[in-house]
């Protein structure tokens, strides 16, 4: 039996020779180094909270990059409020807005709490803000406004509605101009 060797083969078959070493290369090499998860920029979190209600108690939108997530959920029987998830994607300028006013908001003057969140059953909202310079939480009374964060909160309160179709807001309108019914 004959054993293989480079210089058997001719000039043509070069081809083959470089064939050979790069698969041989490729099966010792480590594995390929696989594309890391794109991070989102931004992730952005505002969340409502009732101690004592009969619906739907608690809720959550996420905005991690261009994608929104919202969650609704009781803590009562699912046959009359069932668990409600909805997605959809954040178009460029509302993006672009969002991006805007975390960049202008003066976080630095955000408290950590404002109000006596869920006191008298009055109910809490909770806005998360993280971003690779930024970890901020805040509680704060169901509806409520604080200086330092009024154009973050109402910009998320819009989308939250728009998201959420059982609500509408006034400057909804449809792609091609028409107002909403």
């Amino acid at each position: 039996m004959r054993i293989f060797r480079f210089k058997d083969l001719r000039m043509k078959d070069m081809a083959w020779k470089f064939f050979l070493i790069f698969s041989c290369a490729a099966l010792a090499w480590p594995p390929a180094v696989q594309a890391k998860e794109k991070k989102p920029e931004f992730t952005v979190r505002l969340s409502y909270n009732f101690s004592e209600c009969r619906g739907y108690c608690e809720g959550e939108m996420t905005v991690e990059g261009r994608e929104v997530t919202l969650k609704r959920s009781s803590r009562f029987t699912e046959q009359f409020y069932p668990p409600v998830v909805r997605r959809r994607w954040l178009s460029a300028s509302e993006y672009k807005i969002l991006k805007n006013i975390l960049e202008a908001t003066e976080f630095v003057r955000a408290e950590e709490r404002y109000g006596c969140p869920d006191c008298y059953k009055q109910g809490a909202e909770r806005l998360e803000v993280a971003t690779p310079e930024l970890d901020l939480k805040v509680e704060m009374d169901y509806n409520a406004v604080p200086a330092p964060l009024e154009s973050l909160l109402n910009f998320l309160r819009k989308l939250w509605a728009r998201v959420d179709n059982r609500y509408l807001v006034e400057d909804e309108k449809t792609p091609d101009g028409r107002s909403l019914p």
